[in-house]
């Protein structure tokens, strides 16, 4: 789910914080690497997230705009 990806998100920059690194290995569910997270990934879905909701406002705040003309 969303609520998920976010904690997830969340842990990891947490994490790369701590540990001054930008990438993080991600294991499977047998504990074997299934791939690497990198910060620039989570920039890149942050960024994509927000685009949207800037889309969804500039909509928005047109619409309040021309209900008031």
């Amino acid at each position: 789910t969303d609520r998920e990806y976010q904690e997830m998100r969340d842990a990891a920059v947490a994490i790369m914080r701590e540990q001054g690194v930008r990438r993080l290995p991600v294991l499977d569910e047998q504990g074997s690497l299934a791939g690497i997270i990198a910060a620039d990934d989570i920039w890149i879905a942050l960024s994509n997230q927000l685009k949207i909701l800037g889309e969804i406002t500039v909509r928005e705040r047109i619409g309040e705009i021309k209900r008031r003309m």
